[in-house]
């Protein structure tokens, strides 16, 4: 297990801290998909810039065996950046070297020191790892500097952050039409935006499927194009083949990418039996991503649709210890706190998802909270708010569902569930194992609708 400490900005201009990030980031791509090895993820990497810990103790953090740190110092075009590996315990340098070269060839200069470390290291490096890790392109630096400042708006988790993340991106692409990693992640926006109901989900999920399709045709051997296009088949088309086998090649490509982990445990909870696979797969990416808002409040949501409510509280409140304006992790604990009848607790915190988000799906949420909670006025007058809501804007079918189920009016929540179907909402691939369906479960269409989606009963 390997980790990448964020590098050193020796540069006065406190900007160049995108071009010190950017190695980092850069070096867990090219390790993470070396077979051999596993890599701690960035956004974990990154909770580390500037610490004052030592090697081992961050190592003992990490359960890493071995910690690559480094500098960067940059002045215009050109870029020298020292880089050194270091074995936790015992403490010792096991290789140091400086690099410089021009911005341009940052891509060639990233596969170098990759390969430099494997060495170190004494990895076995397949024919394709290596080819892989020699592979030129020059790249615009002002393109790839947005990427990155794209990613960080991507980490936060907001309907803002997804939409500057994705006006950085189409920035990219124009400055670099063969960026293949802007298109791969501007797949994982649109696909967010649409499953929340920020935008209209047709749309945004045939834009996911797009930019996915843009970016495997730009650079096949990219974990990250494969599981968005996996997830991009799922929602759009409703594929299940071809996104299970677009995310195994994900994996198979990139054992170390804790997204690939991640989405396949999502999609064998959802749409598989193999319950205790999907938990091992989010755990991974949990071991991988200690410190990822995104992968500890999934964590928490599998918990949830495990009916280990006691766990998902607790994973959610870790996450919140480390991320207190996560949205996604109030929604998890609320609706958590929902199944174990705290329902005081449950609607504080799925307001607070709800006044985060502002999505519609959050506010089904939080009117459901209520309905369970003997309060079915004002889950009644929170339904019409999104009737209204849906005169104005895209609300997701599924909202609708779960509200009039939660009230008791199954005949209405049924009419719902077939305009969902016939829509094509993705959320219905969670029925089997989301609880809020549970009014639901005891008649006969609730197992017809399985039966039409092609998933199991549980």
């Amino acid at each position: 297990m390997l980790a990448v400490l964020p590098f050193e900005n020796l540069s006065r201009d406190p900007e160049q801290d995108f071009v010190a990030d950017a190695v980092g980031d850069a070096l867990i791509t090219e390790l993470g998909g070396l077979s051999a090895l596993r890599v701690i993820s960035r956004q974990t990497a990154l909770h580390f810039k500037g610490t004052q810990k030592t090697i081992p103790e961050i190592g003992r953090e990490l359960r890493a065996d071995a910690i690559v740190e480094g500098s960067v110092w940059r002045e215009g075009n050109r870029i020298r950046i020292t880089a050194q590996l270091i074995q936790v315990s015992p403490e010792q340098h096991l290789w140091a070297k400086m690099y410089d070269c021009d911005l341009a060839d940052f891509v060639t200069l990233q596969g170098q020191v990759a390969q430099a470390i494997a060495g170190a290291v004494q990895l076995t490096i397949t024919p394709g790892e290596l080819a892989r890790l020699g592979h030129s392109r020059p790249v615009d630096p002002e393109a790839h500097l947005a990427y990155l400042r794209g990613r960080h708006h991507m980490s936060r988790w907001s309907r803002e952050s997804f939409e500057k993340a994705l006006e950085y991106f189409e920035f990219t692409l124009k400055k670099d039409p063969s960026h293949a990693l802007s298109y791969a992640h501007k797949a994982d926006c649109y696909a967010h935006l649409g499953f929340w109901g920020h935008h209209s989900f047709p749309d945004a999920y045939k834009r996911a499927k797009e930019s996915a399709l843009k970016a495997l045709a730009l650079d096949d051997a990219l974990s990250t194009a494969h599981w968005a296009f996996g997830w991009a088949t799922w929602v759009t088309d409703w594929d299940l083949d071809t996104c299970e086998g677009e995310i195994r090649r994900a994996v198979q490509l990139n054992p170390s990418d804790e997204h690939a982990h991640a989405a396949n445990s999502i999609f064998l909870i959802a749409t598989t039996e193999d319950q205790g696979q999907a938990e091992r797969e989010m755990r991974l990416a949990f071991h991988l991503d200690p410190l990822s808002e995104y992968v500890n409040a999934n964590l928490a949501w599998i918990y949830l649709f495990l009916d280990d409510y006691d766990r998902a509280v607790e994973q959610a409140r870790r996450t919140l210890e480390l991320f207190p304006g996560s949205p996604l992790a109030y929604s998890g604990l609320g609706l958590a706190e929902s199944c174990r009848c705290r329902h005081a607790e449950a609607i504080e915190a799925l307001n607070k998802a709800a006044a985060i988000s502002h999505d519609p799906v959050s506010m089904a949420y939080l009117a459901c909270a209520h309905a369970r909670a003997g309060d079915r006025s004002v889950a009644s007058g929170m339904l019409e708010d999104l009737l209204s809501r849906s005169e104005r804007e895209a609300v997701t079918p599924r909202c609708f569902v779960l509200v009039y189920g939660a009230i008791g009016e199954r005949d209405r929540a049924f009419e719902w569930m077939d305009r969902a179907y016939a829509a094509h909402d993705s959320g219905l691939f969670f029925m089997r194992v989301m609880p809020l369906y549970d009014p639901l479960r005891p008649d006969p269409r609730f197992a017809e609708m399985l039966r039409r989606l092609g998933i199991p009963r549980n």
